[in-house]
């Protein structure tokens, strides 16, 4: 899936500059291929990871066509590729190819926090939390594609705050099997409650209200709301989507919860000014999604239909071709830090990302830091 100027024989200068950068390094980067006169005609914005790519790729490259139509949609970057590679060690990448957001734009904390005054800063705050309402409230009434599947446009594993560690390795064929792996997991551990209790002499609990979803509206949400998912032009105040690992189709109660059960306070502020989904069940929910935490979301006993417990197998986009040399930055987003968390361990072990100076991009074989309002 090709467009534009993008072209497929560009995919190894992508996995090339991917596995050439440090593995702590940022998730993404920019690609400049330069013209004939040494000026820089094409730029390319480039994601990758191990998983969840092409499930985003799909989900943004739907809602992309779907604003393109819609005046009042925010702006959704196109959608230029999406691919996947394994290397010769047998290490999986998948990758997304987007058209790239120049300056001015910038992420909406930085744009926040470049203010002149507190007093500024806190009224644009204000008008961040405003402006992020309203692409809630456009996704949770987006138009959904047939047959919608559950989690991400084209199926696959879901990232959802309702799962520990919000992912969980089930992909879903429909709402009766998310149905039917929530009940199973809450009454295992009733068992092992009942059987904790009659050891101890204890009363049991009464048996727990049914979890059922089927009858319930579908819609668009978002469980990854930050100031760094969503970019704004300082002058026209035009917001753009631009991360969608954490948007997927799913029953109203999961929308209400991602934005509700928190103690983020931008989700919090978010959440009071969408008109979210209200459930009578909406507590009983909020258990289920505590029950799943804390038993690890154990698939073990769960009977699916067939087909459930497979991940979607990865789209293949033919050959890849050695395409010229272009020019390739590292992009930070803000002044961050990387956070490392070795397995097994709690400490954290930080890295500061390297003072950022302008700089003019060079080659692949020595990358530099450039900051988004110093791309050429």
């Amino acid at each position: 899936m090709a467009h534009g100027s993008w072209t497929h024989e560009l995919r190894q200068t992508v996995i090339d500059a991917c596995l050439s950068r440090d593995a702590l390094a940022r998730h993404h980067f920019a690609l400049w291929i330069d013209d004939d006169a040494g000026q820089s005609s094409r730029s390319y914005f480039i994601k990758y990871n191990h998983n969840h790519i092409m499930t985003e790729a799909r989900t943004m490259e739907y809602l992309h066509n779907v604003a393109r139509s819609d005046p009042h949609a925010p702006r959704v970057p196109e959608v230029l590729d999406y691919f996947s590679h394994v290397t010769d060690r047998g290490h999986k990448y998948e990758f997304l190819v987007t058209e790239l957001i120049r300056s001015p734009v910038v992420t909406i904390g930085r744009w926040i926090h470049s203010g002149q005054s507190d007093e500024e800063c806190q009224q644009r705050a204000d008008e961040a939390v405003e402006k992020i309402a309203r692409v809630i409230s456009w996704l949770r009434d987006c138009p959904l594609p047939p047959d919608p599947p559950v989690g991400p446009v084209g199926g696959g594993i879901m990232y959802h705050t309702f799962f520990r560690n919000s992912d969980i390795p089930v992909v879903f064929a429909n709402i009766t099997e998310l149905e039917i792996y929530i009940n199973k997991v809450r009454c295992s551990e009733r068992r092992g409650s009942i059987s904790d209790a009659n050891e101890k002499g204890h009363k049991t609990s009464p048996q727990p209200q049914t979890i059922e979803l089927s009858h319930l509206p579908v819609q668009f949400g978002h469980n990854d709301i930050t100031y760094e998912n969503f970019l704004i032009h300082p002058e026209t105040h035009e917001v753009w989507l631009i991360d969608g690992e954490g948007i997927h189709i799913l029953p109203a109660p999961f929308v209400t919860y991602a934005l509700t059960s928190t103690t983020c306070p931008i989700r919090l502020t978010v959440a009071s000014k969408v008109d979210l989904f209200s459930w009578p069940k909406m507590n009983i929910f909020r258990l289920a999604a505590s029950l799943l935490r804390w038993s690890g979301g154990n698939t073990s006993g769960v009977d699916f239909a067939a087909g459930a417990d497979k991940v979607l197998e990865v789209m293949s986009h033919g050959p890849l071709i050695p395409p010229p040399p272009p020019r390739v930055v590292e992009i930070p987003v803000g002044e961050e830090r990387w956070k490392f968390y070795p397995s097994g361990s709690t400490d954290h072990f930080h890295r500061s990302v390297p003072d950022m100076q302008p700089c003019t991009p060079v080659a692949l074989t020595s990358p530099h830091f450039l900051e988004r309002n110093q791309w050429p």
